[in-house]
C-alpha cells in the first residue's frame, strides 16, 4: 500500500491588528470580543487540515502589533513569520506591487505546489493590498 503525504499548508496574511501612531482611514475599531478575521480563520479551521507555517506582513508601523497576532497565531500554526514590508502608504499601489513581487516568488520557491497549499487571506491589509492578490 502507498501512503501519500498530505501537501503541508502555508497561511500568507497581512497583520489584522493596526498600527502604532495615529490610525489609518480604513482602520475600524474592533468590538472586543472580535479576534479579527487571521484568528477567526484559524478558530474555524479543522485541525486535521492546519497549517504548517503563516506568513504575516505588515508595515513598519504595524511591526510591534503583528508581532503580538504572531504570537497569538502560535498556538494554532507550528510556526509563525513576520514580516515588514517596507512601504509607508499601504494604500500605494506602485510600492506595494514592487515590495509584494520579490516575496511572492520566494513563497513560491519556499512552498512548491507539488509539496504546500497556499493561501492568501483576503480579509486583512488595505483594499488595495488585497486587489495585488
Amino acid at each position: 500500500m502507498v501512503s501519500v503525504e498530505p501537501p503541508r499548508r502555508l497561511l500568507v496574511t497581512w497583520a489584522d491588528r493596526g498600527v502604532d501612531g495615529p490610525a489609518p482611514a480604513h482602520q475600524v475599531d474592533r468590538r472586543p470580543d472580535d479576534r479579527g478575521p487571521v484568528l477567526r480563520l484559524l478558530d474555524h479551521t479543522d485541525p486535521r487540515a492546519r497549517y504548517q507555517r503563516a506568513l504575516v506582513l505588515t508595515i513598519p508601523r504595524g511591526r510591534a502589533r503583528a508581532q503580538a497576532l504572531a504570537r497569538d497565531m502560535g498556538a494554532q500554526v507550528d510556526a509563525v513569520e513576520v514580516r515588514v514590508v517596507e512601504v509607508d502608504d499601504p494604500s500605494d499601489y506602485r510600492a506595494l506591487f514592487t515590495e509584494l513581487a520579490p516575496l511572492v516568488a520566494e513563497v513560491g520557491r519556499a512552498a512548491p505546489p507539488d509539496a504546500w497549499e497556499v493561501d492568501v487571506l483576503l480579509s486583512a491589509g488595505t483594499p488595495q493590498a488585497q486587489a495585488l492578490w
